[in-house]
């Protein structure tokens, strides 16, 4: 993998160098030498007046870039090897080459360096032949050529990545001498452990995390006979993601045809056809068939800013059209009718329209002033189920939820369920008579909740309901069931519910018989599912996901023998290539007899005889912290890097039963923070490799707003990292887009007026004066999420009371660093602030916030 910056990387890997004194390049990789020649009539002047020199052929050659090191060889673009390249071993530094006495010649050496800190250094090439040394395709020092023996010498700033050195030498024709060079690289001694050249397997770095092909989603056809997968790359040039979409066959399990511009598509109801709007034909909706080759044109002239579903009968679609009749405020003076109405588009209302494709007759199905979602279409076609939430500010959870059945043909409705609490996702039984509805367990006055210590349960711990549409029955089918659902649908015949659920760390699928009553676990390849699909004709189901130490692979499982065949998995010679550490799991019973569940992440060669420093992961919120590879933070990442990482997960997160779960609800850190500190003592005091002295801790959003906590309760932390955190929950409250009704669960009937204990309490920012350890503050500036003043106000206490801290914000970015240079330059903020104060290592900090003299 090449990455043309202007620094130069050099990670940990097989050749561990010493680095006191200028130490020599032992081993690297010869091209050549390929001959030159001098241009015809190059002794005739230009329009200068210069005649053509001999050292202008070093201009020439093969362009060598884009190089990189796979498992111990030479690759180009192709990741295959470049026999071009031949590994050659020198205990002196010292390289020979073979010189062309009927021409002059370019000779190339090669290698490979890796470092897993930043360390500034030099190095120098030594010859009497003319030479360029490139970093990363830059040229970083040149030397003329000369009788005596001279250095080209390029200063190194060497940042945790792979990058290559080329040096590019001629050898004049008819040269007597030998041809030789001599490489060193010079470093500080106290990085020389971090140091290896030209390793067969190298480390994780954060453009791992986020370059490459990598898996989306999955679907599949209704027949079940093909699937697809899209797929994303980033452009390290642009820092854009392209989307791209690759169909397979089922039988062959490999690529088939698919027509150009079929890309952003999705699958018919039925059969292995696709569709799509064809942008380019009078936003013709269009179809291809995978079985016979045919593309179709169904009808033109389609409205382009609308979302499409077909009706099961595929007679008709309903298309979600924006309203073009809105109402906006003019001038400088712009009243804001409700807390949602600071929000960008809230005001923006959608409907539903029928577009009948026979007779190409556009009808508008729904109308007022509130949005209408279509939720589901009925098996016979014959009726919709739509939904219409409405705002109540007086009380929680401050939103309603309507379930109306209307006609498809007459547009009569059909109440089902009026202005209902904490319901979400509905979907409606193949027979029509049953809703699946998934909601929080306080939906239908409570009947899904099962919390008997406290006294209120986590409206984010969703629960799955039946609701029997002639009597009104309703079933909590998920209240003694631990995990948390995230999304369901019905199985084609309507006797089982296919569910994904949050299982403690883990996101998995379950099979629920109706029957029966029973949970079926349905056995995945990965510990995070992301998404999945099964065919409606036919058994079959294919998913996407990633695991602990292994990005996202896209599977296809057959539920008749219980098989799973890999579909696609563009990350395999990636990872092939990368030494990671160690992955375990680790708990402890707190002072309470809870289990806590945690994982180890240990950095790669690792020795237990060595002090490592530590560095606590957390979220503490309404989410565990699941077991994702390619996660936004990588704890493989901070592992290779030279740390041991222990990840807890304490009270209050779904995924492990309802009773867990309600811990969150009025805590703000009053157990999860006892949690975290007792978890971390123990972790440390079963551990000896851990060094007690440098131990941080990382946290972003609630996760941010407990490290600000933890430093006002403790001082075992040597360094501290908030990003996003809230400091005040009372301003987090009124002013954050969602933080009313984030609260609502979080907060449950609690307000500044009625617990300001809970509220300034539970505030870090009114217990500044307690925070001893060094803090860095991120934040995009963009947050509305939680806004950019909650570590403004945290940063100022600090100052104040004189603390050690730092306060760094993201330009453009939200509540999410996403785009990829900034996400970069934010991770490399975060590698700094730890290299300083757990490895005692400042000149990456100082390297990137020089000080300033202000």
């Amino acid at each position: 993998m090449k990455h043309y910056l202007s620094t130069l990387v050099l990670l940990i890997g097989a050749t561990v160098m010493a680095m006191a004194q200028p130490k020599p390049i032992d081993n690297l990789f010869i091209a050549g030498p390929h001959p030159v020649n001098e241009p015809a009539f190059g002794k005739v002047a230009n329009i200068k007046g210069d005649v053509f020199a001999a050292d202008e052929l070093l201009k020439m050659g093969i362009p060598y870039s884009n190089l990189s090191l796979i498992n111990g060889s030479v690759c180009g673009n192709d990741g295959k090897p470049d026999n071009a390249w031949k590994r050659t071993e020198s205990g002196n530094g010292e390289y020979i080459f073979t010189a062309n006495s009927q021409s002059a010649s370019i000779a190339y050496a090669l290698f490979f360096v890796d470092a897993g800190s930043f360390t500034k250094g030099s190095l120098s090439v030594t010859s009497r032949l003319q030479l360029e040394v490139y970093v990363d395709g830059a040229k970083a020092a040149d030397k003329s050529s000369g009788e005596e023996a001279k250095s080209a010498k390029a200063q190194l700033k060497l940042t945790r990545q792979q990058h290559q050195v080329l040096v590019k030498v001629l050898i004049p024709k008819e040269y007597k001498d030998t041809a030789k060079i001599a490489i060193k690289l010079d470093v500080p001694e106290k990085q020389r452990e971090q140091l290896a050249i030209n390793s067969a397997k190298r480390l994780l770095t954060i453009n791992d995390i986020l370059e490459g092909v990598k898996v989306a989603s999955t679907s599949i056809s209704p027949s079940g006979k093909y699937t697809s997968v899209s797929f994303s790359k980033v452009d390290p040039q642009t820092g854009k993601a392209n989307r791209f979409t690759k169909y397979f066959s089922i039988a062959s399990m490999k690529e088939v045809y698919s027509p150009k511009g079929s890309s952003a598509c999705e699958w018919m109801p039925t059969g292995s056809r696709i569709w799509w709007m064809d942008a380019n034909n009078d936003n013709a909706l269009t179809t291809f068939d995978f079985e016979t080759s045919e593309t179709k044109v169904i009808a033109k002239n389609l409205p382009s800013q609308a979302w499409m579903r077909w009706a099961p009968n595929e007679e008709y679609v309903i298309a979600t059209i924006e309203d073009e009749v809105k109402i906006e405020e003019k001038g400088p003076m712009q009243q804001i009718v409700s807390p949602e109405d600071r929000q960008p588009g809230w005001r923006d209302r959608s409907f539903l329209y029928k577009i009948d494709l026979k007779s190409g007759i556009k009808q508008r199905i729904t109308f007022g002033n509130k949005s209408t979602y279509l939720a589901d279409i009925s098996a016979d076609s014959k009726s919709l189920i739509v939904t219409v939430n409405s705002e109540v500010y007086t009380e929680r959870p401050f939103s309603t939820t309507s379930i109306y059945r209307i006609d498809a043909s007459s547009f009569k409705v059909d109440t089902l369920l009026k202005d209902q609490k904490f319901i979400g996702s509905v979907k409606l039984s193949p027979d029509g008579k049953t809703l699946l509805v998934l909601g929080g367990p306080e939906a239908f006055n409570k009947i899904g909740q099962n919390v008997k210590k406290s006294p209120i349960a986590n409206s984010y711990d969703n629960q799955a309901f039946l609701y029997t549409i002639e009597n009104g029955k309703v079933e909590p089918i998920t209240k003694n069931f631990d995990p948390s659902v995230d999304g369901a649908d019905w199985s084609i015949d309507g006797k089982s519910i296919l569910m994904q659920v949050s299982e403690r760390d883990r996101n998995t699928l379950y099979r629920y018989d109706i029957a029966s009553s029973a949970f079926n676990k349905i056995a995945t390849s990965c510990d995070v599912v992301s998404s999945f699909d099964f065919a409606k004709e036919a058994d079959g189901m294919v998913y996407a996901g990633q695991s602990g130490s292994y990005p996202s692979v896209a599977y296809y499982y057959n539920p008749s023998n219980s098989s799973t065949v890999t579909l696609a998995d563009p990350a395999k010679e990636r990872i092939a290539q990368i030494n990671l550490g160690e992955m375990r799991d680790w708990s402890f019973k707190a002072k309470d007899g809870s289990t806590i569940e945690g994982r180890i992440y240990l950095p790669p060669g690792f020795d237990p005889a060595k002090k490592y420093p530590l560095i606590v992961n957390y979220y503490a919120g309404t989410t565990p912290t699941e077991r994702n590879f390619e996660s936004r933070y990588p704890l493989h990442l901070y592992a290779s890097m030279g740390y041991v990482v222990y990840l807890v997960q304490p009270s209050g997160a779904i995924g492990y039963g309802q009773e867990f779960s309600a811990r969150h609800v009025n805590a703000w850190g009053k157990r999860t923070a006892d949690e975290i500190i007792e978890g971390t003592k123990k972790f440390i005091a079963e551990h000896p490799y851990v060094d007690a002295t440098k131990v941080g801790c990382i946290g972003a959003s609630y996760g941010g707003f407990m490290t600000q906590y933890l430093q006002t309760r403790t001082n075992i932390f040597a360094a501290a990292i908030s990003h996003a955190g809230i400091s005040d929950i009372t301003s987090y409250w009124g002013e954050g887009y969602w933080g009313y009704t984030y609260s609502s669960g979080a907060t449950a009937n609690s307000y500044p007026w009625n617990n300001p204990s809970l509220y300034v309490g539970q505030s870090p920012l009114f217990s500044a004066n307690k925070v001893n350890t060094p803090i860095l503050f991120l934040h995009g500036q963009q947050d509305t999420n939680v806004p950019i003043g909650e570590s403004i106000q945290m940063y100022t206490a600090l100052k104040i009371l004189g603390k050690t801290t730092e306060f760094v914000t993201v330009e453009g970015e939200n509540h999410t660093i996403v785009s990829y240079k900034p996400r970069i330059a934010w991770n490399n903020t975060i590698f700094a602030w730890f290299a300083k104060y757990l490895q005692g290592n400042d000149e990456w900090w100082n390297e990137l916030y020089p000080k300033k003299n202000l």
